[in-house]
């Protein structure tokens, strides 16, 4: 049987000054790099692993919502969602440092009431799909 290896070309567009084509394997993919010029920004998820059997995490899920609900009406949080299969949740929140994550995790009622543990992963997203969502993720202002 025969190998065949899918081979990759990249070409950089001068008109935008930051648009990058992938192309392979007769597909083409475009996505674009936007450059972070003004502040890096700092993105934390939080992967959530249970602690308690369902029917105890399902006791605190109205809990659960209102302080989603509190966290995106602040800017915190980015995305959320459950993970597959149903052990746990992640959520993609931005903030001006880990402290911050800190206390805003403790304030989760499945935290507080030690329906989950929590491992917090910190990174600088230096690329998008889209320019426009820089603008989203730009760190909140840092409260003095």
């Amino acid at each position: 049987s025969s190998t065949s290896r899918a081979s990759a070309t990249f070409s950089q567009s001068n008109e935008e000054g930051h648009c990058h084509r992938l192309s392979g394997a007769g597909k083409e993919c475009l996505f674009k790099k936007t450059i972070l010029s003004i502040n890096h920004i700092i993105m934390f998820i939080a992967i959530l692993t249970y602690r308690k059997p369902l029917s105890k995490v399902d006791k605190f899920l109205t809990a659960h919502r209102e302080y989603l609900a509190k966290h995106y009406a602040a800017g915190d949080f980015i995305t959320s969602g459950p993970r597959s299969p149903r052990i746990g949740g992640v959520i993609m929140m931005k903030a001006n440092n880990r402290a911050e994550v800190d206390t805003i995790i403790s304030q989760y009622p499945f935290n507080i009431n030690g329906i989950a543990d929590y491992q917090i992963v910190e990174f600088t997203p230096t690329m998008f799909c889209e320019p426009s969502l820089s603008s989203l993720l730009i760190q909140k202002p840092v409260q003095q």
